[in-house]
């Protein structure tokens, strides 16, 4: 067991750490950027992009860092929950029950999990920028620098900017202490780079109006976008802070619902994709040309809320006036357990739908092309593996160039005993047929 000075000194490594990888990865960007200002900027940028994105993910694994260790320990518990259940399944057990490891025993528990609570409202004032903040982040010179557009925002807002920088895309807590007061809100450049507060997405014409707005995806730009998000049905009538039991989970879990919104330009209208008692995870979308795909993970548990006995992808396709009656099956869930998802959309209807899938001690890439005007896109479908060497290939991301698809992955393998990081591994797809 560690002690509290131990603890103490584990979290100051992995915060200099922490600061080390931010401070690497903007070295190296520095000198990609004056490379190619001194040599030129043709063919670089790939190069340029990868290292943008390293950036900001180091940025984002620094901020995660400082605001929010609880949410890291629960993301642990709940790691380390599954991969007891699925050693226990392995050897003909339970999670739960002790299972001989290196000499000892291990117990699994599961995670604590609780309501949100709003106290930083509290504690700190909002106040809403819009971009002309003066503040300067990772500045290279007056025109690139990254402005602030909210401080004291909400933790979890997630925004997404439109392909064309048009609109702004976040989930807000709409200046409440009340949990259930989350919602998605779009805003609209002054094409200026200057973003007006934003207003909630409206609900559907189907009276639904749920609560608790959560894992939002956006794409598209600002003649024609898509918006998905999960929202919660089930009410319980918990406080912020209240600790909840697996069955009350099991209940908020059930009750998440996918819900998606088109934008033509004009205004959104929204739709709620499911309607069902199962769980569903990840919702992602894809917009182009008039014409969208929504995609989530669907699963079912059995006795415990945590484990999953399917684990299915499932879409909708919107034809460029209605959302498709049909809920269709991308993947059944016979390889693992889908970890990561992404999709896209090409102008002549062909989608992509990438995803990493867990089996045992190594993930594999797996993208499926979807012909999106078939008369059944479900039988049309085809899904082809495009990894399979025994490393953690994962977190898959879609882009198009060229009327064709752009796959790239996080890679980790193990040699001689330490971890390897190859990045990002690009792959070219070609369109459907």
């Amino acid at each position: 067991m560690m002690n509290h000075r131990e603890n103490d000194t584990t979290q100051e490594n992995e915060g200099k750490q922490v600061q080390q990888e931010l401070e690497e990865q903007l070295r190296a960007f520095g000198d990609t950027m004056s490379d190619a200002f001194a040599h030129g900027f043709e063919g670089r940028g790939m190069d340029i992009g990868d290292r943008a994105f390293d950036v900001g993910k180091a940025a984002v694994h620094a901020a995660n860092y400082g605001i929010s260790e609880a949410g890291k320990a629960m993301r642990q518990a709940r790691d380390s929950y599954y991969q007891s259940q699925r050693q226990a399944h392995a050897n003909g057990g339970t999670a739960g029950q002790s299972l001989p490891a290196n000499g000892g025993a291990v117990a699994a528990s599961e995670p604590v999990v609780r309501m949100q609570s709003r106290d930083y409202l509290d504690e700190e004032e909002r106040v809403w920028l819009g971009g002309e903040s003066g503040i300067a982040l990772m500045s290279l010179d007056e025109p690139s620098r990254v402005q602030a557009i909210e401080t004291n925002s909400y933790p979890f807002s997630t925004p997404m900017l439109s392909e064309d920088g048009d609109m702004l895309v976040y989930l807000s807590d709409a200046d409440s202490t009340d949990v259930t007061d989350t919602e998605v809100r779009f805003s609209r450049s002054d094409g200026g780079g200057q973003f007006g507060i934003g207003t909630a997405i409206p609900d559907g014409a189907d009276g639904f109006s749920g609560y608790g707005d959560s894992a939002p995806d956006f794409d598209g730009t600002g003649s024609f976008a898509g918006a998905v998000w999960l929202r919660e049905a089930a009410t319980l009538g918990l406080k912020a802070g209240t600790e909840l039991n697996e069955g009350q989970q099991t209940i908020l879990l059930n009750g998440l619902e996918v819900m998606a919104s088109l934008w033509n330009g004009r205004e959104w209208v929204t739709t709620r994709l499911t309607d069902n008692g199962s769980q569903e995870f990840d919702p992602v979308i894809a917009a182009a040309d008039g014409k969208a795909i929504a995609v989530w993970r669907a699963v079912q548990t059995d006795e415990s809320a945590f484990d999953f006995t399917q684990n299915r992808i499932l879409c909708r396709i919107y034809d460029g006036t209605k959302w498709s009656d049909q809920t269709y099956t991308l993947y059944n869930g016979s390889a693992g357990e889908v970890t990561g998802m992404d999709a896209e959309l090409l102008a002549d209807g062909t989608a992509a739908v990438a995803f990493s899938v867990q089996n045992g001690g190594s993930s594999d890439i797996y993208y499926t092309l979807v012909d999106t005007a078939a008369e059944n896109p479900e039988d049309a479908a085809v899904t082809i593996r495009a990894t399979a060497d025994g490393s953690r290939d994962e977190k898959p991301q879609l882009t198009t160039a060229g009327g064709q698809f752009v796959l790239g992955w996080s890679s980790v393998r193990t040699l001689t005993g330490a971890e390897q990081r190859d990045g990002r591994t690009h792959r070219i797809l070609r369109t459907y047929g």
